[in-house]
């Protein structure tokens, strides 16, 4: 083989295999290029993949973190009141919660103080809206002594931004949602609930605007609303020697679905649909004090997430080391999965 012939094997084998790089590097850009809901249609997406990112120690660290003294209580106000909700709107950012109005805090007026409630919006593709609501402020210090607010309520304000997190796990892997989820860090609480009291009053009047349709969230566009109140302690539990516990509450329609979801492998709690069997009691608590009466009194549908009143509620030892992470975990994981039916 002369040299010329040699050199044009070569250089003609170098342009075959540069020509099948170059195909290769196409037939990948094109399956890349193919829309990511026809990829998805070879495999269904799991909701038990949201249970992943729900592990105790975060659930500790983060409860300890509004629990600590540095936030004095988280009273109305205070300094640590302001820290707490700014530890709350960086949460709802990494977890790609959209602001109504272009912000996180919609204040209101208490006296000559005002309040702040946290809004972040989960989007879903209709224009209905399932609200989930835990208030983050307590009743702070007094007289010298502090209240850390640990159950009472960092457990359900952590509660809340783990059902975030977890929607927000879901929506990576590419599940999509029919509703949307309206997440809300009320303020107030311990001031007859005026923050969910101002919540309500905004959506009556159609103040606040989705950010992604522009649409006012309206009365008429609530499907149900969830709250998640004292929901760390295993102090008052139902039975004797079962602290895995929770109490579910609403006007009965969910009963029969939370107890098919509490069947799923590592749950099982001991669950009851009323205040510890007492009907006064269940009326107080589920109709006349809550974060969720505004709503209920305005008819929409709500459920009460709680693990009950207990010694250390409202107290000083109401501290991060007194809640059980293990139970909290197995209650946002059946409010989760409560949850994903609704939407």
């Amino acid at each position: 083989m002369g040299l010329k012939s040699y050199k044009d094997t070569n250089i003609n084998r170098a342009c075959e295999v540069k020509t099948a790089k170059i195909l290769i590097f196409f037939l990948l850009g094109a399956c890349l290029a193919v829309p990511a809901a026809a990829q998805r249609e070879r495999y269904t997406i799991s909701a038990v993949n949201g249970e992943f990112v729900v592990e105790e120690e975060i659930l500790h660290r983060e409860v300890s973190f509004l629990a600590d003294s540095l936030d004095g209580g988280r009273a109305l106000g205070r300094r640590g009141h302001f820290e707490a909700g700014a530890w709350i709107s960086r949460h709802y950012e990494t977890f790609g919660l959209k602001p109504l109005n272009g912000v996180w805090a919609h204040s209101f007026r208490i006296g000559e103080e005002r309040g702040r409630n946290l809004l972040g919006l989960f989007p879903g593709q209709s224009d209905k809206y399932v609200i989930v609501l835990a208030h983050y402020d307590c009743i702070g210090g007094l007289a010298g002594r502090l209240y850390p607010g640990a159950d009472s309520n960092a457990s359900g304000t952590v509660a809340m931004l783990t059902l975030a997190r977890m929607l927000y796990r879901m929506n990576y892997l590419g599940k999509t949602y029919t509703h949307n989820v309206l997440f809300a860090a009320v303020d107030a609480k311990e001031r007859n609930s005026a923050g969910s009291e101002d919540l309500m009053e905004r959506v009556r009047e159609g103040k606040l605007v989705n950010p992604v349709t522009g649409t006012a969230i309206t009365r008429d566009k609530i499907l149900c609303v969830a709250n998640l109140d004292i929901i760390g302690s295993t102090l008052s539990p139902l039975a004797s020697g079962r602290k895995d516990y929770l109490l579910a509450i609403s006007d009965g329609r969910w009963n029969d679905a939370i107890r098919s979801l509490n069947r799923k492998d590592g749950l099982g709690l001991d669950l009851a649909f009323d205040y510890y069997g007492s009907r006064d009691f269940t009326n107080i608590f589920y109709r006349r004090i809550g974060d969720h009466v505004p709503f209920l009194k305005a008819g929409i549908p709500c459920m009460l997430f709680t693990s009950g009143i207990t010694m250390r509620t409202n107290k000083e030892t109401d501290d991060a080391a007194s809640l059980d992470y293990a139970v909290l975990r197995q209650r946002i994981i059946l409010a989760y999965y409560w949850l994903v039916r609704q939407i």
